[in-house]
């Protein structure tokens, strides 16, 4: 049996999990700001158009919220 170690750098992942608090404040910070802008161009547009932007501002809402679970996961994972 070898008595060697072998050493892993692990700092990047450190400077990664103490990264986190501050990437999920932005990020929730930023969907709070697309929904208040999502919300303020839709208060007095109506018709067809308005339905349509809606439709696809909540396509993208879900995109980000998909982005934000995967990163979350990664977070965890780390």
């Amino acid at each position: 049996m070898s008595d060697e170690f072998v050493l892993i750098d692990t700092s990047l992942i450190d400077k990664a999990i103490s990264k986190r608090e501050h990437l999920v404040s932005e990020y929730d910070a930023i969907n709070q700001e697309y929904d208040r802008i999502v919300n303020d161009l839709l208060k007095d547009w109506k018709g067809k158009g308005a339905v349509a932007f809606k439709n696809d501002a909540g396509k993208v809402k879900t995109n980000i919220s998909g982005i934000y679970d995967m990163l979350k996961i990664m977070c965890d994972t780390l």
